[in-house]
């Protein structure tokens, strides 16, 4: 799964610019909010494509544009079926999108303890992106999202048995492409990431209340972890 990540240790200028230097052609919309804990239901920013390629906040947590009333949070769709499910199968074709991340989060539950442990987990790179799906519901004027979970690599299998699609750069432009078609081809991208790429952390359960926002207090509690 993937209910907590961060976008965070950059300007919001600056993070804007470090997407922008990935994805040349896009257009910077709105005014980008960088959070070091974000939740199911806040906002946090997308990079997708209508018209053109831009980079905008949306909220975490899909609201199929078919809804009647906003009644649904899909924060996490499985990659194995997302083109069956109906909350999923017509986004697939046409609103896919990238999530820019520097984290996210899973917890594990340590032996003698009675509460779980969060552990933030990242790759080799800065900012990476997270594959996932789109929508816009009329009635509010919704723009949300959500994230694509795919099997764990041998890393990640030690917190939690599923992850977040993490996508590799050469997979960016044929992702976010609405006119690009071949399915067979999109569903390849969806598979762990390397796991020689990727490390975590124990940190302090303060990050574990999605309420807890003050970049200060959410410190490692533990050595970083990497594949042996």
């Amino acid at each position: 799964m993937c209910l907590r990540f961060e976008q965070f240790g950059l300007d919001p200028k600056d993070f804007a610019a470090a997407v922008a230097a990935t994805f040349p052609s896009i257009i910077l919309k709105g005014d980008y909010q960088m959070s070091a804990n974000i939740a199911l239901t806040e906002p946090a920013n997308i990079v997708f494509h209508q018209k053109f390629l831009r980079l905008q906040p949306a909220r975490f947590g899909l609201v199929p544009s078919w809804k009647k009333v906003p009644d649904t949070t899909l924060g996490n769709a499985r990659s194995d079926t997302v083109d069956k499910l109906s909350s999923f199968a017509d986004l697939f074709p046409k609103r896919r999108c990238l999530i820019p991340v520097t984290a996210f989060y899973e917890w594990r539950l340590e032996p003698g303890e009675k509460k779980k442990t969060p552990y933030r987990i990242k790759t080799d790179d800065a900012v990476f992106y997270l594959a996932g799906l789109w929508d816009y519901w009329a009635p509010q004027e919704l723009l949300s999202f959500t994230i694509l979970t795919s099997d764990p690599n041998d890393l990640i299998s030690r917190l939690h048995n599923r992850m977040p699609v993490i996508l590799e750069k050469h997979a960016y432009q044929k992702w976010l492409d609405p006119a690009n078609q071949d399915f067979a081809d999109l569903k390849s991208f969806l598979k762990p990431y390397p796991p020689e790429q990727m490390s975590y952390q124990a940190y302090d359960r303060y990050v574990s209340s999605a309420r807890n926002k003050d970049q200060g207090q959410i410190v490692p509690a533990g050595e970083v972890v990497r594949l042996d």
